[in-house]
């Protein structure tokens, strides 16, 4: 299934401002047209007059995207580069250390997503890296695999730092530096779950240095990840691994829901409780029964049956067994598309519903034939005859 809400920060598409100044806003325009005819350093020249003024009006949202633009801008006037750029990661980093408060949650976010894009690109180089005692520089492009790994964790850990005025911030205010996605802002209603779902990218990835604790937290067996939500929430997993990625990540689903339990809009919380029994499933042992996964889904389905995203979570649980069993995911599926076709998940729900419809035919046999008996194996789906 696609992402539901596409998480871009600071984009070179340069919309205008609608709260920008008169002047402001032509400037914006003559970065966008000399973006378009690939002239950088024009741009940047126009960046540098904007910056300083969105900043003076107290329009952070317009310099944080002014800022990040022009970083890029200039990363990318090198011939050399390749993806996100050590030049660039390192400019970001000083203009964090100057940024008035209320840019640093979103700054830090993009810190932390540069720093891990470049370190997924260099992977090789900081797994075969041997640990030393020796404290590591300033110079992220030498560190070891622990320490690059902890800063990741440090700057989502600093973007996260102030949590309660970031649940009081609509996310309406930091739509300029923000690629829509495909559903309303009710899903993400403020920067808090915004930033929240991003750090969540980084802590479902599992990512973490061979050498740490000895006794690793793991999601065991009974552990309450696949419950209700009330027994979700309540949950306190007992460790002696608290940095944990895993840990670290069901805790923020506990924050998350328990911030959304008693809106009356309840699209953030479904939806959060939806991407919590997605992470349980990507995180929990291979041994784990299935049917725990399943179960979970068809809880939110009931908990949601008057809400949009039902639609998804059928979505999600049709395709999960339309293999194993075509007939009772084609019936899950025609039931989302028929209680919300507009939506997204509807979308979804339809397209599985065309997928499953649709004439298969697989036929296999041996390579070398020994006699004119040899068997030739066929599969077909939704064919009425077989020539």
């Amino acid at each position: 299934m696609k992402k539901r809400f596409l998480a871009c920060l600071c984009l070179f598409g340069s919309s205008v401002f609608a709260c920008a100044s008169n002047d402001r806003e032509a400037l914006w325009e003559a970065t966008a047209e000399a973006i378009d005819k690939q002239l950088p350093k024009t741009a940047i020249e126009h960046l540098d007059k904007i910056l300083p003024d969105a900043l003076n009006e107290k329009a952070y949202a317009e310099a944080t995207k002014a800022m990040v633009m022009k970083i890029k801008l200039g990363a990318s006037m090198d011939a050399s580069a390749n993806g996100i750029t050590e030049s660039a990661i390192k400019q970001l980093n000083d203009e964090i250390q100057k940024a008035p408060a209320e840019m640093l949650p979103v700054l830090h976010t993009i810190h932390a997503l540069w720093l891990w894009e470049y370190y997924q690109e260099n992977r090789w180089k900081f797994v075969n890296r041997t640990r030393t005692d020796v404290p590591p520089g300033d110079d992220f492009a030498t560190w070891d695999l622990a320490r690059i790994l902890a800063e990741i964790d440090r700057s989502f850990s600093s973007a996260l730092e102030h949590a309660e005025t970031l649940k009081t911030t609509p996310i309406s205010d930091w739509m300029d530096v923000i690629e829509p996605g495909t559903v309303p802002t009710r899903y993400r209603p403020t920067l808090y779950d915004f930033l929240a779902h991003e750090a969540f990218s980084f802590y479902q990835a599992g990512e973490r240095a061979p050498f740490g604790t000895e006794t690793p937290f793991t999601i065991q067996p009974e552990d309450p990840i696949f419950a209700p939500a009330n027994e979700f929430m309540a949950w306190k997993p007992e460790t002696t691994d608290p940095k944990s990625p895993t840990l670290k990540a069901i805790q923020l689903f506990q924050d998350l829901l328990r911030f959304h339990a008693l809106d009356t809009d309840p699209s953030a919380f479904f939806d959060a409780d939806l991407a919590r029994i997605e992470f349980g499933r990507n995180a929990t042992p291979q041994n784990r029964e299935d049917s725990d996964y399943q179960t979970a889904l068809q809880h939110l389905i009931e908990a949601s049956i008057h809400h949009e995203i039902s639609s998804f979570a059928r979505a999600t649980l049709a395709t999960h067994i339309s293999k194993q069993n075509p007939n009772e995911a084609h019936a899950i599926a025609t039931a989302g598309f028929n209680a919300f076709p507009e939506s997204e998940g509807g979308i979804d729900c339809y397209n599985l519903i065309q997928q499953i419809e649709a004439p298969k035919l697989e036929m296999s046999l041996q390579q070398t034939w020994n006699s004119s008996t040899e068997p030739i194996q066929i599969q077909f789906r939704n064919l009425n005859q077989i020539h």
